[in-house]
């Protein structure tokens, strides 16, 4: 009787639980498995954009690849590239060319391009130290050394200049570096001696100087106390003194010191445009002033000359008026060549 309750028992509890709802538990939802972020290579890779390196020789730089090579069909274009694929038939910016195998520098290429920038650098150290140091070499023989100074002057073109004078002038450039001579300097104190019209001063490597003088050529010869000559060159400067003048040199009635050097000049181109027959009537040539030249010829006349311009023209009208001496001394004018005049005297 127990056991028959005991299993009734049993059985009720059993209905209740097959009669009572069932409680339905869910699970908490679980977050999505974390995926390692792709790199652009990767995702390059699976969206069909790199493709293994083709099995044959490898391409050149300048060839191309065919377009179907560069985007495979039936492979998805990402959105943001494109309009570019599409134009120009290659990979977005920043991934590599399909088809074409991404350049690697090897450490062989790395290794040379070093060791060609080092020979580089060692040679423009080497060409810079060289340079330096010939600049060093030159400036110390210029300036520094004794072999490149002054130590020899050689004076030229001295004749009645005493060659001793002139090189005593330009002495204090002994001793100085060649390449620090003034030459302009040196031939302005060679000048300054007496007799010297002008100078010249040149450089003969490697420690000459050389003094190339001009001298003063008399242009007349004037007279002179006691009864001598003094021989002037154009300036009027006093070259020397003559008892007699020299063959070929006039002799001129001037005042230097009150009619000037140009009077001086003036009259000496008179003597020049004097024809022969004219010359041997003339006994000598005066000049008060340039424009105002006289001759007094031998029989006593004396001619106007004027300036010492158109000379022939007036040595002609000259001897068309007075072709011989006279006995009677006249004054002529032919200052006018075209209209020249003649006055006797009154008596």
């Amino acid at each position: 009787m127990t056991g028959a309750r005991a299993g009734d028992r049993a059985a009720g509890r059993a209905g209740e639980r097959r009669s009572a709802p069932r409680a339905v538990t869910r699970a908490a939802p679980q977050p999505p498995p974390r995926v390692a972020p792709r790199t652009r290579r990767a995702s390059a890779r699976a969206e069909g954009w790199v493709q293994p390196p083709p099995q044959g020789p490898r391409r050149s730089q300048g060839s191309h690849t065919p377009q179907d090579a560069r985007v495979p069909q039936g492979s998805r274009v990402p959105q943001g590239s494109r309009a570019t694929a599409g134009r120009a038939g290659t990979a977005p910016r920043g991934l590599p060319v399909p088809g074409r195998p991404a350049s690697t520098v090897s450490s062989t290429s790395a290794q040379r391009f070093a060791a060609r920038v080092r020979r580089r650098r060692r040679q423009r150290a080497v060409v810079t130290g060289s340079a330096m140091t010939l600049g060093l070499l030159v400036g110390w023989l210029l300036f520094g050394s004794g072999t490149l100074a002054v130590q020899r002057i050689e004076v030229r073109g001295a004749q009645r200049v005493s060659a001793g004078d002139v090189r005593a002038a330009v002495r204090f450039e002994l001793g100085h570096p060649m390449a620090l001579i003034a030459p302009g300097a040196a031939a302005r104190a060679a000048a300054a001696v007496p007799l010297v019209r002008s100078a010249t001063v040149v450089r003969s490597w490697p420690s000459t100087l050389i003094v190339v003088v001009h001298e003063r050529q008399p242009i007349a010869a004037v007279p002179a106390g006691a009864g001598g000559l003094a021989l002037l060159d154009e300036d009027g400067v006093v070259v020397g003194t003559t008892a007699h003048a020299p063959v070929g040199l006039p002799v001129l009635d001037v005042d230097v010191g009150r009619a000037g050097a140009a009077s001086l000049r003036a009259a000496r181109r008179v003597s020049d445009d004097l024809p022969a027959a004219l010359r041997r009537m003339v006994r000598r040539i005066t000049a008060a002033t340039p424009d105002a030249i006289g001759l007094v010829l031998t029989d006593g006349s004396t001619v106007n000359w004027g300036s010492a311009d158109d000379g022939p023209g007036k040595a002609e009208a000259l001897l068309a008026l007075h072709p011989r001496p006279v006995e009677e001394a006249v004054t002529i004018d032919v200052s006018a060549p075209d209209s020249p005049a003649i006055t006797r005297p009154t008596r």
